[in-house]
């Protein structure tokens, strides 16, 4: 990914928290942390020659944020491949846990009230995943090697 277009998804960021956003609701939308979001709008205003530490806040990094998009001449991307990225991990991180939690000998509805979802959708989530498993372990050939 070409630098100016990482400074137009940083730009988009540091006009969402200019508007009055706080950090979490962007980091919520772009699917990361407000400590991310905090990265980037750092980012962006360190590449227009305007320093900004992540200890100020408030007013200050407001004004700072405004100058820096005052100079800026480029375009607003959001950051979509970002979010993508993060969600897909996010949901094998949770087919994961919920098939941990069933080994655990947790029913379905239990599972479910954990992991924010029904039970039907956990026994969907189950099915897949448990074939997946064993999509891998046919795929694993393990040889026996004895000494002679």
């Amino acid at each position: 990914m070409p630098a100016d277009e990482h400074l137009s998804e940083d730009a988009w960021v540091a006009r969402e928290y200019v508007k009055g956003r706080y950090q979490h609701e962007i980091g919520t939308d772009i699917g990361t942390t407000s400590a991310v979001v905090c990265n980037r709008i750092e980012r962006f205003c360190r590449a227009l020659g305007y320093p900004v530490r992540h200890e100020i806040y408030g007013p200050g990094r407001v004004a700072v944020t405004r100058e820096a998009l005052a100079k800026y001449q480029g375009e607003f991307t959001p950051p979509t491949q970002f979010v993508l990225k993060y969600r897909q991990t996010y949901a094998e991180a949770r087919k994961e846990h919920a098939w941990l939690l069933r080994a655990e000998g947790l029913t379905l509805q239990q599972i479910g009230d954990r992991i924010g979802c029904s039970r039907e959708r956990v026994r969907q989530i189950l099915f897949h995943f448990g074939r997946r498993v064993q999509r891998a372990i046919r795929k694993t050939r393990f040889k026996v090697v004895t000494d002679a």
